[in-house]
């Protein structure tokens, strides 16, 4: 008599358990939805269109924009702009949103997204890239 409750008990666990991994695998495999690969071909610059756009120095970008005065240095590779001021590097600066960068190393970012690497806003092209106005 022991034997056949011990037994019955073994079997219900059984069927929990099993029943339980089915309701797992069935409602993960609902729930998340298949991977799909990447598409950035309508969102991605070409080359001719960055080699379009407006390099600044420094001092220019820093004068142009009132938000490019809190940058120090390019957040991509980490370099100081006040260390370069003298080998004259091309600066980008994104209209939308004000940040600055070198342009080497946000033209490499901008090939693959449209938008910035710091705040992710949208970075228009109409044609070729627009400085930013500064009102007084």
């Amino acid at each position: 008599m022991i034997y056949a409750i011990a037994i019955f008990i073994i079997i219900i666990f059984l069927i929990t358990a099993i029943s339980y991994i089915c309701y797992l695998v069935w409602h993960y495999s609902a729930v998340a939805p298949p991977l799909q690969p990447e598409q950035n071909v309508e969102i991605e610059i070409d080359n001719t269109t960055l080699k379009t756009w407006p390099t600044l120095t420094y001092v220019e970008a820093r004068s142009q924009d009132p938000r490019a005065v809190d940058a120090i240095c390019c957040i991509i590779c980490l370099v100081n702009y006040e260390e370069e001021q003298g080998k004259d590097k091309a600066l980008r600066l994104l209209p939308e949103c004000g940040h600055l960068f070198h342009a080497k190393c946000v033209d490499r970012w901008l090939r693959r997204r449209r938008t910035c690497p710091v705040c992710r806003s949208l970075v228009m092209i109409n044609g070729a890239m627009q400085t930013p106005s500064v009102e007084v």
